[in-house]
């Protein structure tokens, strides 16, 4: 297990919040139908590009550590359409500065697939697929808050006297045409936080008698910047 990671996170959080300034990174976004359109009873095949900027990464959707927020793409498919499965690209393995094992990760540039089966009945027309990215950015030295974009595509459905032009290619995407997932709702948009309320203390527990085990071996007052943080941290545990 790689703490460092989690703390790296927590003092971005923290330096974030106290200076009002964004904490994350953008992305970009685009989705690539492998045609113009699908007849009903086919099954669809889409590829949601992303590129990542500069010096940053994301982790993918399988990460090492359990404290890396792991790249997710959340799909809600139109009525009619069933999603048959969510292919992520192979991930890399990379040295970073806040762990003491190589990362996995997905880089610069990369592209999610995304397959959906057209019920026989769907009546021609233009549809809606809508989805969620969630990921996690971060660079060699500092792992930023996890965030998540709201994407969608418009899916056009015509009736089998109307070829589809095939407008992408997604031979790299290696899709299993055998393999079936339930589908997948994206997560509500950031719900207005509820007060609850404050658990009961556990039974037979002195706070104040448990506390005096604690040794203090360093304090910090005042605004710290990231660097200032983990530097705190890693005194406080050296002694």
């Amino acid at each position: 297990m790689r703490r460092w990671a989690w703390l790296a996170t927590l003092a971005v959080a923290v330096a974030g919040s106290a200076t009002a300034q964004p904490i994350g990174i953008d992305i970009e976004t685009e989705w690539i139908p492998a045609s113009d359109a699908v007849h009903a009873g086919t099954t669809a095949h889409v590829g949601l590009r992303v590129a990542v900027p500069g010096k940053f990464h994301v982790n993918s959707h399988e990460p090492l550590d359990e404290f890396m927020i792991p790249t997710q793409l959340a799909v809600q498919a139109p009525r009619g359409f069933t999603v048959r499965q969510v292919v992520y690209p192979e991930a890399v393995l990379i040295d970073v500065q806040f762990a003491d094992e190589q990362v996995s990760v997905f880089e610069q540039e990369f592209v999610i697939g995304v397959a959906l089966d057209v019920a026989d009945d769907v009546a021609p027309g233009t549809y809606t697929l809508r989805g969620a990215l969630t990921y996690q950015a971060c660079d060699d030295v500092v792992c930023l808050a996890p965030e998540t974009r709201e994407v969608s595509q418009p899916l056009r459905v015509v009736d089998a006297s109307t070829t589809p032009d095939h407008t992408a290619r997604l031979g790299d995407i290696d899709f299993d045409d055998a393999a079936a997932t339930e589908p997948t709702t994206p997560p509500p948009p950031n719900p207005t936080p509820r007060a609850s309320a404050t658990p009961p203390a556990a039974e037979d527990c002195d706070v104040m008698a448990e506390l005096s085990d604690f040794t203090v071996i360093g304090t910090a007052g005042g605004y710290l910047d990231a660097e200032d943080f983990v530097a705190f941290i890693d005194r406080a545990e050296t002694g």
